[in-house]
């Protein structure tokens, strides 16, 4: 769901071909103009042996991204969501990607649909099953703060939550009017939203930058994993991307936690050390 989010399968692909030797079905649900862009996207998913399942909207434009660099390695994006932003619950229900959805494993989506499409998100959060893993993504701070009511309605039905740091004190935040608590706390905090009867156990998935990772599932503490460093900092577009689809094709496939995480972990540094997010392909 989502352009940035075709970074998410390209990961999930490759970490599939090398965990499983196999190639699972992934395809992207969106929508596009009929534009350059269009024709460029739908080229670059073929070639990843992704199916861009979008709906075309001749009235608009694709949405795009531009990314600003520093020399260490830091970024600033500008957004013109274009196209994206006009997506609805009744496209998933079109001949073309209902079946797709009722037949995934794995339904990823971002917040900023929060922001543009709820319906989308609803709509994922009341209808996937019980052996489907609903994973969100809190995405900016910016939509915990504005849109902190939704994101408690859709929490509780959520599989697998990703977030970092920032976005989780600034969701604690909106939620209990304080702006001292620790990043543990808020953590806590959110995952205490109780969970609804198709969701056995959460996972809750906390980036902080060079410091541990923290995870928690279920009614358990939150566990620590650490971060080796990584001296070459080229760009961090696209990290929690890659800790996030690597972590779900590993999940997907093994229902182990812990092995999830350090597969997330490592997609995150190998893609801090290239432009983009074109993971370099890993033997093992």
């Amino acid at each position: 769901m989502g352009a940035k989010k075709e970074q998410i399968l390209k990961l999930i692909k490759m970490r599939n071909r090398v965990q499983a030797k196999i190639a699972p079905i992934l395809s992207v649900v969106s929508s596009t103009g009929c534009d350059d862009y269009e024709i460029w996207l739908r080229s670059k998913l073929h070639t990843e042996g992704v199916s861009p399942l979008y709906v075309t909207l001749p009235e608009a434009r694709t949405g795009v991204c531009v990314c600003l660099l520093s020399d260490e390695g830091e970024r600033s994006m500008v957004v013109r969501q274009g196209a994206a932003a006009l997506f609805r619950a009744e496209h998933l229900k079109t001949d073309i990607i209902k079946p797709h959805v009722e037949r995934a494993h794995c339904v990823f989506v971002e917040g900023y649909f929060i922001v543009h499409s709820p319906d989308v998100v609803f709509y994922f959060a009341e209808h996937h099953s019980s052996s489907q893993i609903f994973s969100l993504s809190l995405s900016a701070e910016y939509v915990c703060r504005q849109y902190c009511e939704a994101l408690q309605e859709v929490i509780p039905k959520v599989n697998v939550l990703f977030g970092n740091e920032a976005e989780v004190k600034a969701l604690a935040e909106a939620m209990t009017g304080r702006d001292d608590l620790t990043v543990e706390e808020s953590m806590k905090l959110i995952h205490r939203l109780q969970t609804s009867e198709t969701v056995e156990s959460r996972i809750f998935v906390v980036t902080c930058g060079s410091r541990p990772l923290l995870m928690v599932q279920g009614g358990g503490d939150h566990q620590l994993f650490k971060i080796k460093p990584v001296e070459n900092v080229v760009d961090s577009v696209g990290c929690g991307d890659a800790l996030a689809g690597a972590f779900l094709a590993s999940y997907i496939l093994t229902h182990d936690v812990e092995s999830a995480m350090e597969e997330g972990i490592e997609a995150a540094r190998q893609i801090l050390q290239v432009t983009g997010c074109e993971p370099p392909h890993r033997e093992r």
